[in-house]
């Protein structure tokens, strides 16, 4: 089964609070096991192991696996001095200082040092959008995708603009006077603006 390369996701501490996920097997979950769940359904991975960059559909089951990371690690990279418990992993690491990318993507040709990062980009190129929205039909391929989209129906924005909004306007357009809040929009208006465009009695003065 294809997944997709990259894909927002969201951590388990921070999953938004109103989501509805559709179930492919038709059961029905809390929203954080709904998440997790679907994961299993279209196999997407978004926890990575930093140690030897397998992928898990959920935090627990990285957790589970990183255990095998904190025994003695015996195999020593020759490049890097980076260590690994398994040959296997040691091989996989090697590819980053040699460039070797054994997997290629039959569409576009793009190649990856793994397996399962091939498997993740083909879904790019199948296009399959198996989860669909309640409230407006709309459909995701991931379950992180169709979760941020459900805020537009519930109304939640939990992301402030940092910027601060004071009103101030120091940009003034000689042609016209409108004043504005950044050099760009002046610009745009300088460009825009015509001589039928200023005060009678200005035109007057330019003839």
């Amino acid at each position: 089964t294809d997944i997709k390369e990259e894909s927002p996701t969201y951590g388990e501490g921070n999953l938004p609070d109103k989501i509805l996920l559709a179930s492919t097997a038709g059961e029905n979950f809390t929203p954080k096991s709904a998440l997790k769940h679907q994961c299993v359904h279209n196999e997407e991975r978004p926890f990575t192991c930093t140690e030897c960059e397998k992928h898990f559909t959920d935090s627990t089951t990285l957790k589970k696996h990183q255990r095998i990371h904190t025994r003695k690690k015996k195999l020593k990279c020759t490049e890097c001095g980076k260590c690994f418990n398994h040959s296997t992993n040691l091989r996989i690491h090697k590819r980053v200082h040699t460039g070797e990318k054994p997997f290629q993507c039959p569409e576009c040709g793009k190649c990856f040092t793994q397996a399962s990062d091939l498997a993740r980009h083909k879904i790019i190129h199948t296009g399959e959008k198996p989860l669909k929205c309640s409230e407006c039909g709309k459909c995701f391929t991931w379950a992180s995708s169709l979760a941020a989209h459900k805020m537009i129906h519930t109304g939640e924005k939990p992301f402030n603009c940092t910027e601060i909004h004071t009103g101030e306007r120091p940009f003034n357009c000689a042609e016209c006077g409108k004043w504005f809040t950044q050099a760009t929009s002046l610009s745009n208006n300088a460009a825009d603006v015509s001589p039928h465009d200023l005060p009678r009695w200005e035109q007057e003065q330019r003839r």
